[in-house]
């Protein structure tokens, strides 16, 4: 189609007229020059548009309000930092005005947060309860108050050693917060109180609570001691659990697994040892006791283990040998209550009392210091040897009982090899350990209301290797210090602990267990079973 090179007016006209149509919305305009009675329409007219606002072209932080809540905004979040990095008081009036002019849960639970950690856990409790009432669902405030409860609620009856509370608080945190950390501490305590107050199937039920594949296996920190992993803590107290119950094929399983877990503490295989003798199987326990107790550094009180089990046995004279070598080891005279009364029975068996006389002194003197109870068995024994009320101090008691012990003592039996697990009972059957002669009963554990040896706490369980220097003597204060090479405090040592030939400068190997210093009244650490390394050099 060929288009002529102009229109004509009227075409032109006629096309403005279409083109303005098409973009006008609403009823067509009328031509120029027509009627509307000609064309039928009416016509409307086009209103203006409304003015566009006038937009300033100052930026944001010009207008006051809105950079007042900019700077309020970075004062919480500055805040926030202050709490997670432990400056509780510069973070705790901050986050209080936020939360009091915008009400929002976040920083009401922050504000617990800093009353508990700064002291005011009262105040801390009412309002994190005021809050998780109004906002149940909230994570937050539901993980703070379960902290508060804790601290609040669980640990007082824990103090005070009321299990049925402490157990109260413990369930009803564990059945509102599915948290593994808070479940971890609560159970673990628990299994403990429990221990302590002789309740050992109780023991067992909370410790079911826990998988030990979750819990770690490296020592835990306060301030700068070492304390016990979370896992060896539960294999300590379910395995002492299982051997008081006389469940002896189930403490030798969990104690053949924690020696794999933790291969240097001798504990777990000497437990599975004395299960192996509750399940009836003496002879094979003993054997593995000796191998233990052929090792370099082995303790005192396996060395105890084995006396005990070959006086059961009927093999006195090695009862008496390892007796003696328990003794002669490092140890506190205290812990060592009850292998003082085990010697005692070994000497009456023997046919020397005179050596029975002064071992049962020990025990009673010890006894009657620390104001512990003395069992029945000893009070006959003291009575038919004539020892009803002894006196002095167990130094001066300990110093005539050196007089009975060999000279010199055979090394001891037994092939000193890697600590591995030991095989499993083969045999249920619950033997448990026979009386010794003269009617005193020799139990496996520590009787409820007598003290424990150290071999059956847990803290005995958990030691350190560490090495230093003996810094200083005091002979008339019956301890000393130790400078170690990690250049940390300097650790307490009781002088009866110290190795024979032990002087100022001499390099010492050593294990460290939590202590309490009484004249600083805080947690403390103290040095045991010390080895010389090197003679002194000055």
């Amino acid at each position: 189609m060929i288009l002529p090179e102009r229109l004509p007016a009227p075409a032109l006209e006629a096309t403005a007229t279409s083109e303005t149509a098409s973009h006008h919305e609403g009823p067509p305009l009328a031509p120029e020059g027509s009627s509307e009675a000609q064309l039928g329409l009416t016509l409307v007219s086009v209103p203006e548009p409304p003015p566009r606002p006038t937009v300033s072209a100052a930026p944001p932080s010009a207008h006051p309000d809105f950079g007042a809540a900019i700077n309020d905004l970075l004062r919480v979040r500055a805040a926030e930092a202050d709490r997670k990095a432990g400056r509780w008081a510069a973070a705790l009036p901050v986050l209080q005005q936020a939360w009091e002019m915008s009400g929002k849960p976040d920083l009401g639970w922050q504000v617990a947060y800093c009353l508990r950690r700064l002291g005011q856990g009262r105040a801390g409790f009412e309002l994190i309860t005021r809050l998780r009432q109004e906002h149940p669902d909230h994570r937050g405030i539901a993980l703070e108050w379960g902290w508060a409860m804790l601290e609040q609620g669980f640990k007082p009856a824990r103090k005070a050693k009321d299990a049925e509370l402490a157990a109260a608080f413990a369930e009803q945190i564990l059945a509102s917060l599915d948290d593994a950390l808070l479940a971890k501490i609560l159970v673990l305590d628990m299994m403990g109180l429990e221990r302590e107050q002789g309740h050992h199937a109780q023991v067992v039920a909370w410790g079911r609570r826990l998988d030990p594949a979750t819990l770690a296996v490296k020592p835990r920190l306060a301030g700068r001691i070492r304390l016990m992993p979370d896992r060896q803590r539960w294999y300590c107290g379910m395995i002492k659990a299982h051997l008081a119950l006389a469940d002896w094929v189930e403490a030798r399983r969990l104690a053949r697994q924690a020696a794999l877990d933790f291969p240097q503490d001798r504990d777990f295989p000497r437990w599975a040892a004395l299960a192996l003798d509750g399940a009836g199987q003496r002879a094979e326990a003993m054997t593995e006791l000796a191998a233990l107790t052929a090792r370099r550094g082995c303790p005192w009180y396996i060395h105890a283990d084995l006396a005990r089990l070959a006086l059961a046995a009927g093999e006195i004279d090695r009862a008496w040998e390892e007796g003696c070598r328990a003794a002669r080891l490092p140890g506190e005279t205290k812990v060592k209550v009850n292998l003082f009364a085990l010697l005692a029975t070994i000497a009456e068996t023997r046919g020397h009392p005179a050596a029975a006389r002064d071992h049962l002194a020990v025990a009673l003197v010890v006894r009657a210091t620390e104001g512990w109870a003395v069992p029945a068995p000893l009070v006959e024994q003291a009575q038919r040897l004539g020892l009803p009320h002894p006196t002095g101090s167990p130094a001066s008691w300990l110093q005539r009982c050196r007089t009975h012990w060999p000279a010199s003592l055979p090394a001891p039996t037994g092939q000193a090899s890697p600590i591995t697990p030991p095989p499993p009972c083969t045999s249920a059957a619950p033997a448990g350990p026979a009386p010794a002669p003269g009617g005193s009963p020799l139990p496996a554990e520590t009787a409820p209301g007598t003290p424990p040896e150290a071999a059956g706490t847990i803290e005995a369980a958990g030691t350190i290797e560490a090495v230093g220097t003996i810094k200083v003597i005091l002979g008339g204060r019956g301890h000393a210090f130790i400078r170690p090479d990690d250049g940390s405090e300097d650790v307490f040592v009781h002088a009866e602990d110290l190795p024979p030939g032990c002087q100022i400068g001499t390099r010492v190997g050593f294990t460290l267990v939590p202590s309490f210093d009484e004249r600083k009244q805080r947690p403390s650490r103290r040095a045991v079973r010390l080895v010389v390394l090197m003679p002194t050099t000055a």
